[in-house]
């Protein structure tokens, strides 16, 4: 019997947009189910990133997953799950999945990020903290926060790559 193969993470220049992209086609379908509107707020001529991308869709499902499973005993009208890209002024871009669901809870919020602390009946607490693994591990920092309505944001910020020019502006919107 042989081990199994680890595959190291491919770290190269990323259009985050395409990142944002990729996750929401595969996380549409779930969206559909749960009556959730998935939008995409992507900025235009963003600069790339240096990083892997795989690592990158598994932050961006977990929390948009994350983000439809808050929704579930909200109104089918107020159920919105939204992935935003922006440039941050400087030295970073900024991500975000926002959702309209119940919000974080004010006793878990200094501990969210940690292993094993989850809202989930079943879950095992273990996506916020990988999350924050795999942001970390790019360079970056990643937090959440009530929204003043309703809901939770979920920010990242990661580096960009300076030795790659800006990328081509990009679609946003609802995505189907």
């Amino acid at each position: 019997m042989t081990a199994p193969t680890i595959v190291a993470p491919v770290s190269r220049h990323l259009d985050v947009n395409d990142v944002a992209r990729e996750i929401a086609r595969f996380v549409a379908p779930s969206a559909r189910r749960r009556e959730v509107d998935l939008e995409l707020d992507l900025a235009d001529s963003l600069p790339a990133i240096r990083g892997d991308s795989i690592e990158l869709q598994q932050v961006l499902l977990n929390l948009a997953l994350n983000g439809m499973e808050a929704m579930a005993g909200i109104p089918e009208d107020l159920r919105r799950l939204t992935i935003r890209t922006r440039p941050n002024g400087g030295r970073m871009l900024e991500v975000e999945v926002v959702d309209t669901g119940h919000g974080i809870p004010a006793d878990l919020q200094p501990r969210l990020f940690q292993s094993f602390v989850t809202t989930r009946k079943n879950g095992l607490g273990l996506g916020l903290s990988l999350s924050r693994s795999i942001v970390e591990s790019h360079g970056g920092t990643i937090s959440a926060e009530n929204n003043p309505d309703r809901g939770a944001t979920f920010r990242s910020f990661l580096p960009i790559d300076e030795d790659i020019p800006v990328i081509a502006p990009a679609a946003s919107g609802a995505v189907s």
